[in-house]
């Protein structure tokens, strides 16, 4: 056959296919590479910011792409003579692969951002405006104390796209100064099933333990913000993945963290100045039993026998109960024992005492010092006698204190 035929003979035939044969084996390794990737999740690189170190996988994409390609060529060059024809031209089909892969991934992730960019503006757009706001104070458990603010109203939309969607409650302070979330978000899933015209309905509680610092900050301006969570769902997490891996220019970097498309939460409104806010300090519901500490222990003779007949554990709290007080704790040590003692306490600033009776610490034969664990100060009996529990005080509140350690006494100091 004449070197400038049309045709290929034998030899021609033969290095042909060896060209297509090492080309369609560079392809299969490519497509294991990114299948592995994908299905395990493996990380391209290690770190964050602009200064990103190649891990060991990073650095294997590396070689796949920039230096193997040459070192295959010269190869099959170097094989199938004339070397310089099929060295070239084996790493142009290469380039030409790898090109078009990185273009077709490219207009891929092209298509996506003005997807995720149209679904920015269409959810923006479909809130309208905030119907039937407005907010109540509470008092729960009837105590003349105020337990939550109460914050409904209507979010109108129209169109609104498929996602998840959220309503929140901020307070600033008036004159504006700092921004506070005090409620929410509440949380309205949209499926793209929905009808048209969706009204998010919403009822949001601040509880008492945010009150009080509000009261203190003195009038607030109460605000309503929507927004709404935007993931990237699998199809385009793909997408992602196959434009990280591009050999040539692609938007989303080797890290895998794309600009454009990500985990994110979108503000789509915020309703300003719907009302004010005034709470008056002491009006806001607080602990029961604030503990500040323990104040000491001591022995007490109560006959006058030069034997301490209990040992009193003074404890310091603030309160607003006006009632029964239960006490129980666990002595953990020199021996094991469960003890109670009930009081009563007033309002305000005051010494509260745990009586542990001096007969059990006699009878224990065990010189201190005592330590108590699993200290509970509570408004209701923890037994019930014969079965039959009394009517429970309201609200029910319990108060976790420290572990205790008294000072050193001898059993036969107690009666």
């Amino acid at each position: 056959m004449s070197a400038r035929g049309t045709s290929l003979d034998a030899p021609g035939r033969l290095r042909f296919g060896a060209l297509l044969l090492v080309l369609g084996l560079y392809l299969v390794a490519l497509v294991a590479l990114v299948a592995v990737t994908l299905v395990f999740d493996i990380s391209l690189s290690e770190g964050e910011g602009f200064l990103v170190f190649p891990s060991p996988w990073s650095l294997l994409i590396g070689f796949a792409y920039y230096l193997a390609p040459p070192l295959i060529a010269l190869g099959f060059g170097w094989r199938m003579r004339p070397f310089a024809r099929h060295a070239l031209a084996l790493w142009l089909a290469i380039m030409l692969v790898q090109g078009g892969y990185s273009l077709g991934v490219t207009l891929m992730h092209t298509r996506l951002v003005a997807a995720w960019d149209a679904d920015r503006q269409a959810s923006i757009a479909a809130i309208h405006g905030l119907a039937e706001a407005g907010h109540q104070l509470h008092d729960d458990d009837g105590d003349g104390l105020i337990d939550r603010i109460a914050l409904d109203g209507r979010v109108r939309t129209r169109d609104l796209p498929p996602g998840d969607y959220e309503v929140a409650a901020i307070l600033t302070e008036a004159p504006p100064g700092q921004r506070r979330r005090i409620a929410g978000p509440m949380r309205f899933p949209r499926s793209s099933s929905a009808s048209d015209a969706l009204d998010l309905a919403f009822a949001l509680d601040l509880g008492a333990p945010g009150l009080e610092e509000l009261a203190a900050a003195g009038p607030m301006a109460l605000h309503v913000e929507v927004t709404k969570s935007r993931h990237p769902d699998d199809h385009a997490r793909t997408i992602l993945m196959l434009c990280a891996w591009a050999p040539f220019a692609c938007p989303t970097p080797r890290n895998g963290w794309d600009a454009a498309i990500r985990d994110e939460v979108l503000a789509l409104r915020r309703f300003e100045n719907l009302g004010e806010v005034a709470l008056e300090p002491g009006t806001i519901q607080r602990k029961h039993v604030i503990f500040k500490g323990f104040a000491g222990d001591f022995g007490r003779d109560l006959d006058g026998n030069g034997l301490f007949d209990e040992l009193v554990v003074t404890l310091e709290v603030d309160t607003i109960h006006d009632g029964p007080i239960f006490f129980q704790a666990e002595m953990r040590a020199p021996f094991r024992a469960l003890l109670h003692h009930a009081t009563r306490s007033t309002q305000g600033a005051e010494f509260l005492e745990f009586v542990i009776d001096g007969t059990a610490l006699r009878r224990g034969g065990e010189d201190g010092p005592y330590e108590l664990g699993a200290m509970i100060l509570m408004n209701n009996s923890p037994y019930c006698p014969g079965g039959v529990c009394p009517p429970p005080n309201l609200p029910k509140f319990s108060v976790y204190l420290d572990s205790y350690t008294t000072g050193p006494y001898r059993a036969e100091q107690f009666e």
